[in-house]
């Protein structure tokens, strides 16, 4: 709920809620939606962009920024510089294990990278607990727990840049 109103009329429930102002006297709030899907609880990352005044300036419930097949959470969001979003999320849509994943929205609430975000790292084993900060002239920095040598946790960063593109080794 935000200035009295509803942002997504069909929650099942809510967390995670992360809000960002837009430069120009709102917000955007930014969240991790669950809902019933045959009897199981799926997560999906969603976005709204407020007016100062409340008024929903994207699609009515908010954006998906991912609401692909399976999990998708613990999520962070930073600007983009150019006055979008960066959006980073640990994302089960490959099976057990969670892989790193990423979207650009512009101010427009429109996803500018593939639809449902972009593998940040995919390597083997489990990827988790990311952190973003952007970086000046663009882009962000996103970092997690990396479990790919399967018998400890390493922490492991990726740059990308305002295009989607990885600048530093693949899979961080």
């Amino acid at each position: 709920v935000e200035g009295g109103k509803m942002l997504d009329d069909e929650l099942y429930d809510a967390n995670n809620t992360i809000v960002l102002s837009d430069g120009e006297g709102g917000t955007v709030v930014f969240w991790e939606r669950y809902i019933n899907e045959g009897g199981y609880l799926k997560h999906d990352i969603y976005a709204q962009r407020l007016d100062r005044y409340g008024n929903e300036l994207w699609t009515p419930g908010g954006v998906a920024v991912c609401d692909a097949v399976d999990e998708q959470g613990h999520m962070g969001v930073v600007s983009d510089g150019e006055g979008g979003y960066i959006v980073c999320w640990s994302d089960y849509r490959g099976g057990t294990y969670g892989d790193i994943y990423a979207q650009r929205l512009d101010n427009d609430g429109a996803a500018q990278w593939a639809a449902n975000g972009i593998a940040v790292c995919s390597a083997i084993q489990n990827q988790y607990y990311n952190v973003i900060t952007t970086v000046e002239g663009g882009g962000a920095i996103i970092a997690w727990l990396d479990y790919r040598g399967g018998s400890y946790w390493d922490v492991y960063a990726q740059r990308i840049d305002n295009s989607g593109t990885a600048l530093w080794t693949a899979d961080g």
